[in-house]
């Protein structure tokens, strides 16, 4: 997921619950209550106790909350055809203390700490929103009102076993979907410290954490920190690891977050577990269905240590980047998410190449300028059309440019990387490519688009491009993901070249990006991303070139400056990994 979500999960929190791994952990919504006064002050008994030492305060009105309010119900339809709905049934056991007043507790109505919750949250699988049901939803056989959001649910009791959805709307699709309990997990110390007692965390040392890993199980878990955005507190996840008896999390992972914009409150404080199982199910009525079976543990901690913050908004100080000018006028920045988003360059041990166009535009330009002149009592204006055009080039040599380009590309990548690579053609013959966003062959007066082996454009580099191909589905169901899964890879690889005709010289100036996307990070982040890239600059002129240049592919390759592009390419990787070296991704990935 791209960083969009840094400002909009704020401002639409409650509404925007799909559209970024941050709300995926937001599925419930919140009940009408009359008797909420927002100017209604809270007496020391009534608030709890943060981290057990909790002043009383006012719980005033927070305009982002009825921001994030007023937009979930704006992208909240309703709809009796399941086909166009990812459905999200979300089982999750022992609830944390209300006494945190986090986002969950205070948006959604029923929250009971010690409790179990189920509910299903209903997400429009093309385009941005969720959606009420045209029908009725039944959990364990009783009827269940919506509550927000896209949201049914509530609260249920303590260790009692599975629970059945079944869905049917007016039109008559039905689905049913059961969640499983999970194995319990249970804290026994933080830092030495047993359970309950509020310890030291300190955000610049090593946490330990010693847990109850229940015999056989193999569940993963989130550990989170209680932070606060724009009045909003919520639980920020600081990784996603393994289960076992004993983890040490290196301190890193507290620059690495699931949600940067969140700053970490110092001082009392809640450390939280949890355990996770996902499972994605394939029903003939619905979009897509997954099932999220969960249990939590916490305990209250002293949160101490430092944190770089912009007007009190989290930061991403650690993402690792690759910057560089050239002298020759070419600009290079390769980056990537932070370690929660992005996995080190040394996790995949095999890749799929699934896209590589080249796009060469402009290629038909024309300058209008005008005159004036005036003689005694007559005024002339003269418009004068100046109009430039790439020469003509046979398709074949174009084809020939592009094959020639994807194999400089391929021997820099294989370069740099220690995997195996799956051929294009491979890719393209998966049943989930065909899913993908696709773009025309194309050559003519004006624009030449170029798709390798005619693959597909995975890679937007246009607002357009990008509108045409967002979702709010669960990450599991992304097409990049079922496509990973297909093909039994760790990533796939997407380049597009795009080159615009220079006026002055007829070059075409290159401009290539390139991203390598990966699997997810537990089932509310994905596609990951290994690396961003985007390299631009001059071309070289058409008259230069024909001096020295053996045929017009190797004029083609010289006008855009290929053989500069794969170069800088190769500079951007090796500048990416070793600023991954020092931002601490190797230790948190190593505990996967």
């Amino acid at each position: 997921m791209n960083r969009i979500k840094l400002f909009a999960i704020y401002l639409t929190l409650g509404g925007l619950l799909a559209f970024n791994a941050e709300a995926q952990k937001l599925p419930f919504g919140k009940k009408d209550d009359a008797n909420d006064d927002p100017k209604e002050e809270a007496t020391e008994e009534e608030s709890g106790g943060f981290g057990g030492k909790l002043k009383a305060k006012a719980k005033n009105f927070n305009v982002m909350k009825s921001l994030g309010k007023l937009a979930g119900n704006l992208l909240t339809s309703t709809t009796d055809d399941l086909s166009t709905l990812s459905m999200q049934v979300i089982y999750m056991q022992n609830l944390y203390p209300s006494e945190t007043e986090t986002i969950e507790t205070e948006y959604f109505g029923f929250w009971e700490p010690g409790m179990d919750m189920a509910g299903v949250l209903f997400l429009k699988k093309e385009g941005v929103g969720m959606s009420k049901i045209d029908g009725t939803v039944n959990i364990d056989g009783n009827l269940t009102e919506h509550v927000a959001n896209g949201f049914y649910g509530g609260i249920v009791s303590q260790n009692s076993g599975a629970h059945t959805v079944n869905v049917s709307t007016v039109r008559g699709d039905q689905a049913e979907l059961k969640a499983e309990p999970i194995e319990p997990i249970e804290i026994i110390s933080v830092n030495g410290k047993p359970k309950g007692e509020v310890v030291d965390v300190n955000m610049d040392e090593d946490l330990v954490l010693e847990l109850n890993h229940p015999e056989g199980g193999t569940a993963d878990f989130y550990v989170a920190v209680l932070g606060k955005v724009m009045g909003i507190r919520g639980f920020n996840e600081i990784g996603f690891f393994k289960s076992t008896t004993k983890i040490i999390i290196p301190k890193e992972a507290f620059r690495h977050t699931a949600t940067t914009a969140y700053k970490f409150e110092q001082g009392s404080n809640y450390l939280l577990v949890q355990r996770t199982k996902e499972k994605v199910v394939n029903l003939p009525a619905l979009g897509a269905a997954q099932v999220i079976s969960g249990a939590m543990d916490w305990s209250p901690i002293n949160l101490v240590g430092d944190q770089k913050t912009f007007l009190g908004i989290g930061t991403d100080e650690y993402n690792a980047g690759y910057k560089a000018k050239t002298k020759d006028g070419f600009e290079v920045n390769a980056n990537k998410p932070n370690a929660f988003w992005g996995p080190p360059l040394s996790e995949p041990k095999k890749l799929a190449m699934a896209s590589f166009v080249v796009r060469a535009t402009q290629l038909k330009q024309q300058q209008v300028k005008t005159s004036t002149s005036t003689s005694g009592n007559v005024t002339t204006t003269t418009t004068t059309t100046t109009t430039k055009t790439f020469p003509e080039v046979p398709e074949a040599y174009w084809d020939q440019l592009v094959n020639e380009f994807y194999k400089k590309f391929e021997t820099a990548l294989l370069e740099q990387m220690n995997v195996q690579l799956v051929p294009i053609e491979t890719t393209m013959k998966a049943s989930q490519y065909q899913h993908l966003f696709a773009t025309m062959d194309t050559v003519s007066e004006e624009i030449v688009v170029k798709p390798y082996k005619g693959c597909k454009l995975l890679l937007p580099t246009t607002f357009s491009e990008t509108w045409a191909s967002r979702t709010s589905t669960f990450p599991s169901d992304k097409p990049e993901i079922k496509l990973l899964e297909e093909l039994g890879v760790d990533g796939i690889i997407s380049v597009t070249v795009d080159c615009a005709m220079s006026w002055e010289d007829g070059s075409l100036s290159p401009r290539m990006s390139f991203r390598i996307n990966g699997p997810t990070n537990g089932w509310k982040v994905g596609p990951t991303t290994y690396a961003n890239g985007l390299i631009a600059g001059p071309g070289q002129g058409i008259s230069e070139t024909a001096k020295n240049a053996a045929d017009i592919t190797d004029q083609l390759n010289q006008i855009m400056n290929v053989d500069r592009v794969i170069a800088l390419f190769t500079e951007a990787m090796e500048g990416l990994k070793a600023d991954e070296a020092n931002k601490g991704y190797e230790k948190i990935w190593a505990l996967k």
